[in-house]
């Protein structure tokens, strides 16, 4: 993982580009691919001082840089994450920790009194990550390399995702550092997913962690992390990306808005420069792909489980 997503681009990326844009209040902040593999150290090597190696590792919040940064410190030292659903009900993420097996919690401000009814060793918040981030710097200019140095085996679990649970109880899914490497390999050589893309859906879900944390830094994307759902439509507006993916819910409510619209009137309203949005997790009405082709907007018909770390098989519409 470490290799395929901050080394093995092989496109040309300079450590200088923007992988990363995200809200910090009203100011939109960047990252660079050097700033962002920076802070992945200097957070890992603090984990490694705290004593967190070979741990399950619970990450819970909204979408945000740190959530990021978080996950692959986690990943990138051998830990295993384990991203759960941050809108669960209190007994149900309570189980999931458990069934899990995590002693590490890393939580927004929000899930305080969740993590403190945690069974788990070391809890961390959110808004504790910049001062670790400080800690792992001091410690690598003392000439710490333990994390640094530490390259995970191919078939090393690297995370654990929880499934929707439509026949009972959400089920921990394991995957391994090869079949996100390969997964990445795959989606990269099939779709085309340059310029300006977002993460548009909760980092919990297999299709926004893959597509989101490794397709789109691994083609060099600048990506824009949507940090919720309500505020999506705004976020758009703001930042234009090329490519969402959404799920049929989201391209619905997208249509039923710009419908009565001028094409100009919908394109400014889509971002200005969207071109194609990838569907997943449940079947589109058809009737709304050619909609999106009249407005310039291609719509890919994606299938995958979790199990199969995301995609299986991805549909054009030739007919549109």
């Amino acid at each position: 993982v470490t290799h395929t997503v901050f080394v093995g681009s092989g496109r040309g990326v300079e450590e200088t580009g923007i992988i990363f844009q995200f809200n910090n209040g009203e100011e939109t902040k960047s990252k660079t691919y050097a700033e962002f593999w920076q802070d992945v150290l200097c957070l890992g090597t603090a984990f490694y001082h705290l004593g967190i190696r070979a741990a399950r590792t619970a990450i819970t919040g909204n979408n945000s840089y740190e959530w990021a940064v978080a996950f692959f410190a986690s990943i990138c030292g051998g830990n295993i994450a384990v991203p759960l659903n941050n809108t669960l009900p209190r007994e149900e993420a309570l189980r999931q920790i458990e069934h899990s097996d995590s002693t590490v919690l890393i939580y927004a401000k929000e899930l305080a009194s969740l993590a403190h009814e945690a069974n788990v060793k070391i809890r961390i918040g959110m808004s504790e990550l910049a001062g670790l981030i400080e800690e792992g710097k001091e410690l690598l200019l003392q000439g710490v390399r333990d994390f640094q140095d530490h390259l995970p085996d191919p078939e090393e679990l690297a995370l654990i995702m929880y499934t929707s649970g439509t026949t009972g109880h959400s089920k921990g899914v394991t995957l391994t550092h090869a079949t996100l490497t390969r997964q990445t390999d795959a989606l990269c050589r099939a779709l085309d997913f340059g310029g300006k893309n977002m993460i548009s859906l909760p980092l919990y879900h297999i299709f926004a962690l893959v597509l989101g944390l490794f397709v789109f830094p691994v083609m060099g994307c600048t990506v824009f992390i949507n940090g919720e759902i309500k505020r999506l439509l705004a976020e758009v507006r703001r930042f234009g990306p090329r490519t969402l993916f959404l799920v049929p819910m989201l391209i619905e409510g997208i249509c039923k808005r710009i419908s009565g619209m001028s094409d100009s009137e919908a394109k400014e309203f889509m971002g200005g420069g969207l071109e194609q949005i990838i569907n997943g997790g449940a079947v589109l009405d058809y009737r709304f792909v050619p909609e999106m082709k009249q407005r310039g907007v291609e719509v890919l018909n994606a299938y995958g489980m979790t199990e199969a770390c995301l995609g299986i098989t991805a549909q054009r519409d030739s007919a549109a």
